[in-house]
């Protein structure tokens, strides 16, 4: 299974479930931070071996176009290479490969 967590900071990240804004399904996670404070949302997947694996994440923005200074794909605490894609309608895929 999926692990997923919310790491925020009291009266500086907010964390919550919507369903008004959502690229697909029945809803998403939604972050709110003040400009100077990172708020993080993780998954944690056991994959047990050395193989290469891909993954992908859906980012929404009402602004400005979403890039590595508004989000990135972490794996083991580091930042790794991660591609932006506008997908329409404010919403980003980012993409990343990683070794297990």
């Amino acid at each position: 299974g999926y692990i997923i967590s919310y790491k925020t900071i009291p009266n500086y990240v907010s964390s919550s479930h919507s369903t008004s804004i959502k690229h697909a399904g029945a809803g998403s996670a939604k972050l709110e931070s003040t400009p100077w404070v990172v708020g993080r949302l993780s998954q944690s997947i056991n994959v047990g071996d050395a193989e290469n694996y891909s993954g992908s994440a859906y980012a929404y923005s009402d602004g400005n176009a979403i890039d590595p200074k508004t989000a990135s794909i972490y794996y083991n605490g580091s930042s790794v290479s991660t591609t932006y894609e506008s997908v329409g309608s404010g919403w980003y895929k980012l993409s990343a490969t990683v070794a297990g």
